[in-house]
């Protein structure tokens, strides 16, 4: 295999990360905002309730809040790039179509592979970055889980 091939095929691979990233995002947000909203709508009811019993509704609203956070973390675009890549929609966007036609027109292999291994490191990054922040969301998702359980079980014994 040569490089090109190699290096295109790495950099749909590194978006492909990036993408899968991006919708366990998509997955975990709602059910953050959902076990959120069913406690605030609850909430009211916990006024009868003892301050240690309180502390559950509160560590599972702080956990889902921590999670949601680190979502909104993970969203953020990192467009800072390569400002003279042919590749990357940052470096394409700099300039005016009479310049990226020219750039494109006069391209040379060895730029052309320069350009991906600078894509290819710098999705590598990205997607490091994402999956970071949707584990520690996931985290705080899997960590709040337990005492939103717990809240909601005292909640409706409170009926």
């Amino acid at each position: 295999m040569d490089k090109l091939d190699y290096l295109e095929k790495e950099l749909s691979r590194l978006l492909a990360w990036i993408q899968a990233a991006d919708s366990r995002a998509s997955i975990i947000l709602p059910i953050d905002t959902a076990m959120l909203g069913l406690m605030a709508a609850l909430l009211p009811k916990y006024i009868c309730i003892s301050n240690q019993m309180l502390a559950f509704p509160i560590l599972a609203m702080l956990l889902l809040l921590f999670s949601i956070t680190c979502l909104v973390f993970s969203s953020f675009p990192r467009t800072d790039g390569p400002k003279n890549s042919i590749i990357f929609f940052n470096g394409i966007a700099k300039r005016n179509i009479n310049e990226y036609e020219s750039s494109v027109l006069n391209l040379t292999i060895n730029e052309y592979e320069s350009d991906l291994i600078q894509q290819c490191h710098i999705n590598a990054e990205i997607a490091d970055v994402k999956y970071q922040w949707v584990k520690r969301s996931m985290a705080g998702l899997f960590l709040a889980t337990p005492f939103w359980i717990i809240s909601i079980y005292l909640l409706y014994g409170l009926k």
